[in-house]
């Protein structure tokens, strides 16, 4: 997939990657000018030493979007990610924590198993087909909720 550096007001568009710049936190909000379903990036301005942070980013797409989110946590240092993984699992969203055999530094992954947010902690060779996974799972068990809901209205 292509991976790019975000800019104010990027879109999040499937199969592209955004990236957040050195230096800034990149926060998710809704889009009026594109479907229902658009957002895009905000950039806020350097709030302390982790920056780009992951608890801004996360938390700001667990309010966003709620519980259709999935985080990930992978390697690195601190507790960065920990507020971000709670917001997304109040919202009823899911966490996945890269492991410690496959982690250069696991502070962040740590900080999130230890805390109970990781519903899943999985090798960093496998959370691309865990992600595959879970969209799947998700995009079926929504399709199975608006055919019954559609049933429902029907009788």
């Amino acid at each position: 997939m292509p991976v790019e550096a975000a800019s104010e007001g990027s879109v999040l568009e499937a199969g592209k990657i955004l990236v957040a710049p050195g230096g800034f936190n990149c926060s998710v909000h809704s889009s009026g000018n594109h479907p229902w379903l658009g957002w895009q990036i905000r950039f806020g301005q350097q709030t302390g030493l982790d920056t780009p942070s992951v608890d801004i980013l996360m938390q700001s797409v667990a309010q966003t979007v709620g519980r259709n989110v999935l985080g990930v946590i992978l390697t690195g240092l601190g507790h960065d990610g920990t507020a971000g993984a709670r917001a997304i699992r109040e919202q009823g969203g899911v966490v996945i924590a890269q492991d410690e055999a496959s982690s250069a530094v696991f502070g962040m992954p740590k900080s999130v198993i230890k805390a109970g947010y990781a519903q899943a902690v999985v090798p960093l060779v496998d959370i691309a087909s865990f992600v595959l996974r879970h969209v799947r799972t998700s995009a079926l068990t929504r399709v199975e909720r608006t055919s019954i809901s559609s049933q429902a209205l029907s009788r």
